[in-house]
Parts: C-alpha cells; sequence; structure tokens
C-alpha cells in the first residue's frame, strides 16, 4: 500500500513538474502575433513594419553585435498617431527587463511630444499594453485597445 502510494504521489509530482514548466516556457512566434494583432481589428488605419536596424533605434535598444535582440517584429502608424507595437525576443530574461525600461523611457519621450500637439494621444499612451514572459517583451499601443488586449490574452 506504501509502494502503490509513493507512486501516485511520484506521478502527480511529476505531473505538476511538466505542467508548470510548460507553461512558463511557451515561445512566442514573433511573425505569427504581430499578423495576430494585425488582423485583430485594434489598427483601423493599418501599421507598417519597420527594419529590425530602425526599430532597435526607435526604442533605444542597440543593433548587431552585442545585441539583445534575438527577433522582433516592429510596427508604426504613419500618421500622427500613437498607433505602434513592438515584439522583442531578448537574449535573456534579464535583458527582457532592461527592454522593458528602454520601451517604458520610449513611452515617456512619447507622451511629452504627443501633449504638444495631440493630447488625445496621451490617453491612449497610458493604456497600451507592456508586457514580459521569459525573455519575450511586448509592447501594444493600440486604436482599439481591447481588441489587441484579447489577442495578448493567448500569450500572456
Amino acid at each position: 500500500m506504501k509502494r502503490i502510494i509513493a507512486i501516485i504521489l511520484a506521478v502527480l509530482l511529476m505531473a505538476c513538474l511538466f505542467t508548470a514548466c510548460s507553461s512558463d516556457t511557451k515561445e512566442i512566434d514573433v511573425a505569427t502575433l504581430s499578423q495576430e494583432l494585425l488582423n485583430s481589428g485594434a489598427y483601423p488605419n493599418g501599421l507598417e513594419p519597420i527594419d529590425l536596424e530602425s526599430g532597435c533605434y526607435l526604442y533605444g535598444l542597440a543593433y548587431g553585435e552585442g545585441s539583445p535582440v534575438v527577433d522582433a517584429a516592429f510596427y508604426l502608424a504613419t500618421g500622427a498617431v500613437a498607433d505602434e507595437f513592438a515584439i522583442i525576443k531578448t537574449t535573456s530574461e534579464a535583458e527582457a527587463e532592461a527592454v522593458k525600461a528602454a520601451i517604458e523611457a520610449r513611452v515617456d519621450y512619447l507622451k511629452v511630444s504627443f501633449e504638444s500637439y495631440n493630447p488625445g494621444e496621451v490617453s491612449q499612451l497610458e493604456g497600451a499594453a507592456l508586457k514580459t514572459k521569459g525573455v519575450f517583451v511586448v509592447f501594444v499601443c493600440a486604436d482599439v485597445q481591447s481588441a489587441a488586449d484579447e489577442v495578448l490574452k493567448a500569450y500572456f
């Protein structure tokens, strides 16, 4: 009887460990999440992709050798609005925290910029989503933020 209980406990322990590990290490496919956000209705006026080097520059991140960015997608609005998103895979969780801080600095800069010529966008920036999960950092500022948040629920 003791042996059966020990086996059952061991199986339950392993099941808990596998469940915990799998939920914490889920990979985010940068291209898939990008398409889901673009197709969600969150950006009725559309967004334009920007290349990795320009995206890193805009967000204050190193580009090239020594960059914390492994993979990324950056999309921006073409008009004078705050619509944009960045999905960034970093080299480590510590780098993800540094990237998050850089995005927070960009958001602060954008708030100051928009205050003077398009103050309605400041509240949009304040309602934007900034999320981290392991080595991933995702920033989403959308015209229809609720639509973008629905997409993000599947990932965070």
